[in-house]
């Protein structure tokens, strides 16, 4: 197996059981420079929904390694070779330098009032509040919610404050230590997969966000189906690549016209991009059924947008051909 990958400022091959540093692109902001990476360190994979019976085509080979590939079947886009989860975790650990200071005596009204919040969806009061907005037309209050990859506890506190039974659960300490001891919440640590709820325990499960990061997508949903009662719901969000600005940054990429590198991808952090018919095929795969699927754009981080901005946007979300898809799924039938 070989691979480029860019290392010292310049190309090198990598041959398996060679080791280097790992890559430092200088306009990406993930990166471990402290961590050896190897060829053993990193996997292929096929599309999970269609698994090896059919081929995917490559799309775009980054000259750190990573693949974008395009499955034939089901129209998933997918990131092999990847990195392996191990890896991929120690990156989400250290990517939080803008967290500290807006966290400094929170407060749930100055929350919903500060701009600075809502400058990323992580921490948007109107991106969490929109979400339980949608999750209210499809669950009453005092349902049980669990919000997979809650990161601080936000939207947990949104479901709370509108009467919602919410938990949490993430992978990161740092972001739980600071729902703790900032925001005041106590949420669980860990993987879904690791927790073993009892079948049938929530209403509904928030997965905002986080599908796209999951190295073992069929795995998770299939949980998820699991633990909500029947008649509940899984409420998502994905990346969209046939959004307008990510089939334009694809263009421009493939055919050379820009160095970033397929970073509209999210990669390392994303493995997967989804359209609404790669989305509606995994879903199905698990037992869930497409209910609710609409495109979502960032002008919805921002508290006051322009009426102009507002009735454009509105339009390209009628026809999901924004950069993210915003979906719930139904978990009609055992």
């Amino acid at each position: 197996m070989r691979q480029w990958i860019l290392g010292a400022g310049k190309f090198c091959l990598l041959r398996r059981g060679q080791s280097i540093k790992v890559w430092r692109m200088e306009q990406e902001s993930h990166h471990v420079s402290s961590e050896q990476l190897t060829a053993a360190d990193w996997e292929e994979v096929c599309c999970p929904t269609c698994g090896t019976g059919l081929r995917s085509r490559l799309v775009f080979r980054r000259i750190d390694g990573h693949g974008i590939r395009l499955c034939s079947g089901c129209g998933l886009m997918f990131v092999s070779p990847r990195l392996l989860p191990d890896k991929l975790a120690a990156i989400y650990e250290c990517d939080h330098d803008y967290e500290g200071p807006l966290f400094e005596n929170f407060g749930y009204e100055r929350w919903k009032r500060e701009p600075a919040f809502n400058l990323h969806s992580t921490t948007s009061y109107t991106v969490k509040a929109m979400l339980i907005d949608l999750v209210s037309v499809y669950l009453e209050p005092k349902a049980r919610l669990l919000d997979v990859g809650c990161g601080f506890g936000l939207t947990v506190l949104e479901a709370r404050q509108r009467g919602f039974q919410a938990d949490g659960i993430d992978i990161s300490q740092h972001r739980l230590r600071i729902a703790r001891e900032r925001v005041g919440l106590s949420l669980m640590q860990g993987r879904l997969e690791e927790m073993h709820f009892a079948d049938a325990t929530y209403d509904g499960v928030i997965l905002w966000d986080v599908l796209e990061h999951v190295h073992n997508p069929l795995e998770i949903l299939r949980e998820i189906r699991r633990i909500t009662r029947l008649g509940g719901y899984i409420f998502g969000q994905v990346p969209n690549w046939r959004g307008l600005t990510n089939r334009y940054k694809t263009f421009l990429n493939r055919h050379g016209f820009a160095r970033k590198q397929f970073k509209h991808f999210g990669i390392p952090n994303h493995v997967f991009m989804f359209d609404e018919g790669s989305l509606q095929q995994m879903l199905a795969k698990c037992g869930l059924n497409l209910v609710y699927c609409r495109s979502w754009s960032k002008l919805k981080y921002h508290m006051h947008p322009p009426f102009c901005k507002r009735w454009f946007y509105h339009v390209l979300e009628q026809r999901k051909l924004t950069d993210y898809i915003t979906f719930v799924g139904g978990n009609e039938a055992r």
